[in-house]
């Protein structure tokens, strides 16, 4: 249990270690949404892309394709050598009208990443959201749909380092003093996921955060039903399992394949030996539509 509560970490924030870099061979190109819904945002575009110092823009419309995407790119290069790429298609949080559970800003930012493979640019990606993280203390996440932005990126980092710049978070309204760091930050190396705040940027990082005592735990006590998603798996079973320990008398486990899933039989006789009623539903919990009813289904019963 001691070596447990030491494999704990959380995100925390720390001043960022820059390193200004020579300039880069070839131009600054900022991709922006043609079309944005509100004046808020309008403005935010508006100030970030004067501090951006870019040298040429390319608005493009939020729910172009892929192909389309790459289409717009190669015009470009044909035309003039791109150095790096900043996107500020993160901050249109409109739904998708093909993928309506998925804001715009989200899948264009996918899609030009993809785009910028499929026109041979190899040039850095830097992706730049508002509000999308916090750096903790009394701030709270003003635009949580942004941090899917956040959760790409870390993906590409990983995928394709060579054709990554970064992540840089600016506060809603940025002053004047934090956006003259955004130009500062995309001209240094050395951080790949920033957050500018007042008059320092500062770079993310996991820590080490083991529990010290056991007393310091937080216990969770079940009510009502409980459902686990993916509950009739080989690690979904012994997660079902342990609510039920803790005095859960209701739960309801999700699966493709529900009754017919290998041995739910008996992962509902073990929860039932442990006071519990389990019932097991089909379900592909990636089905929007599916998803929605069950919901309606349990709240229809009282569950």
């Amino acid at each position: 249990q001691s070596a447990a509560d030491s494999w704990r970490y959380r995100v925390d924030w720390h001043p960022a270690r820059l390193t200004p870099v020579p300039s880069r061979s070839g131009r600054r190109l900022l991709v922006i949404p043609e079309q944005v819904a509100d004046e808020t945002t309008r403005q935010w575009l508006i100030d970030v892309e004067r501090a951006a110092g870019a040298d040429r823009r390319l608005p493009v419309a939020v729910e172009a394709t892929r192909e389309e995407l790459a289409a717009r790119l190669a015009a470009v290069v044909a035309e003039e050598s791109i150095a790096e790429v900043v996107s500020l298609l993160a901050v249109d949080e409109r739904p998708n009208s093909r993928y309506p559970s998925v804001e715009v800003g989200v899948t264009a930012t996918i899609h030009l990443g993809q785009a910028l493979g499929d026109a041979g640019i190899d040039a850095p990606l830097w992706c730049v959201t508002g509000g999308a993280v916090t750096i903790g203390g009394a701030e709270a996440v003003a635009h949580p749909r942004q941090d899917q932005v956040w959760g790409f990126g870390r993906v590409v980092a990983l995928e394709q380092p060579h054709r990554w710049g970064g992540l840089i978070d600016l506060p809603p309204a940025p002053t004047d003093s934090e956006l003259s760091l955004l130009g500062t930050v995309l001209s240094s190396s050395g951080e790949d996921q920033i957050a500018i705040r007042g008059t320092t940027s500062y770079g993310r990082r996991l820590v080490a955060a083991p529990r010290t005592t056991r007393e310091s735990a937080r216990m969770w006590t079940p009510e009502g039903t409980v459902l686990v998603v993916g509950g009739t798996g080989g690690i979904g079973a012994e997660v079902a399992k342990w609510p039920a320990a803790e005095g859960a008398s209701d739960l309801v486990l999700v699966g493709r394949r529900g009754a017919a899933a290998e041995g739910a039989s008996e992962l509902v006789e073990d929860l039932a030996a442990a006071g519990a009623r389990g019932t097991i539903i089909a379900c592909d919990i990636a089905d929007r539509e599916a998803v929605t009813a069950l919901i309606g289904q349990l709240d229809a019963a009282g569950r």
